[in-house]
Formats: structure tokens, sequence, C-alpha cells
């Protein structure tokens, strides 16, 4: 067994999510979206860096907010082979409730995971005005699933 084929694709406990609000705003037209992200979450210990699962995602700005409002800015390094983003923050961060902001864009692909865009032909034409037969329409899914938030193979052993 290869050191890849022992790979822990679970994240570290020490930061724990609770609760997520997202905002996503899609550009069809480009195959690109921009995201604001807060989660919330339990800091067990203290820590000088947070680690993500972060499939073709580009995070511009990451920060942690204490509950009295303090905010540490963090700086973001994306590993993409191991499809993670690391957050390292300057001094540790101190156990208790905090909530992690994050500003990110990335790409719509039709791969079927992650955010989908998919082009679809429009019917002929009915006897109301609609675009030319020939125009494209483009529709947005999603699968926001941690089973899907990592693409890669378990190595089981």
């Amino acid at each position: 067994m290869t050191e890849l084929d022992h790979v822990d694709y679970r994240l570290p406990t020490t930061v724990v999510p609770s609760r997520y609000d997202l905002r996503l705003e899609p550009d069809l037209d480009n195959a690109t979206f921009g995201g604001e992200e807060t989660v919330t979450v339990e800091v067990r210990e203290p820590v000088t860096e947070i680690v993500l699962n972060a499939a073709e995602l580009r995070i511009e700005s990451a920060a942690m907010e204490d509950a009295s409002g303090a905010v540490v800015e963090g700086s973001v390094t994306l590993d993409e082979p191991a499809e993670r983003a690391r957050i390292r923050f300057p001094a540790p961060i101190a156990p208790g409730p905090w909530r992690l902001r994050l500003r990110f864009t990335g790409i719509l692909n039709d791969r079927l995971h992650g955010s989908t865009a998919a082009a679809t032909r429009t019917p002929p034409a009915p006897p109301t005005p609609l675009p030319p037969p020939s125009s494209k329409r483009r529709t947005l899914g999603g699968r926001f699933r941690a089973g899907t938030s990592r693409r890669r193979k378990r190595s089981s052993g």
C-alpha cells in the first residue's frame, strides 16, 4: 500500500460546524459563480489552521468572528490535488463559538458534482413567441451533501 492509498478523508475535529448560511450568485453565461458563506462553528481547542474540503473553488477571503464581533483575518492556501483549503490565522483561535466567513468563486461544470450547469436546446417553436429553436437555455443544479463534497474513492484498509 502506498502513502496515497492511506489518505485520511476526514477533516480534523478541532473545529466543528453546526450551521451553514450560503449565498450563491451564478453567472450562467460564463459558467461561473460567486458566493459568501457563514459557518457557525465550535472551536474545541486552540487552532491556528482550519482545513476545509474545497473542490474547484477559489477562496478569496476567510475570517473568523467571535461572539463579541472581533474578527481575525486568515490566509488561504489551496491544495487542488487533495481538494482541500487551509486557512491559517496569525494567532491561535481560542476555544468557543465562532463564525467562519468565506467569500469564494468557482466554476459551473457539467460533470454532475458540485455546482452543475447544463445547456439544453429549446423545443420547436410553438405558436407563442419563444427564443429561436437554435438557441440554448441553461439550467443550474447542485448536490450539496457531505458525500458528494469528497469525490475521491475512499481506500479500504
